[in-house]
């Protein structure tokens, strides 16, 4: 039995090369972005953001689905710091560095 149902849409001609560009990049159909793209949405509709800074791409709540060994990543406590980095980083509250040589000994001063 099929656990798929085909449907029909219809795109502009200009956006449907984007899609067609993005799929090829990234070894996928177009079936695969639409469907994720479409649950994202849904997804989004369900568990609505509710923090107010849409520069962050992180969220709210955690995604359906997450396997056990990536459940911390989503966790309140976790999100937050994620959400300070952003902010640091946008605020210029970083360094770049060439190797762990030098990321030790700029810890250890």
């Amino acid at each position: 039995m099929r656990r798929t149902k085909p449907i029909t849409t219809s795109v502009r001609p200009e956006f449907l090369a984007t899609i067609d560009e993005l799929a090829k990049e990234e070894g996928r159909t177009r079936s695969e972005l639409f469907r994720e793209a479409l649950l994202q949405y849904l997804h989004q509709k369900e568990y609505p953001k509710t923090d107010n800074d849409d520069s962050s791409i992180f969220v709210d709540y955690m995604p359906k689905d997450v396997p056990e060994d990536q459940k911390w990543f989503w966790t309140k406590e976790w999100q937050e710091k994620e959400k300070e980095a952003d902010r640091d980083i946008a605020a210029g509250r970083y360094k770049e560095l060439d190797n762990v040589d030098d990321l030790i000994k700029e810890l250890n001063s």
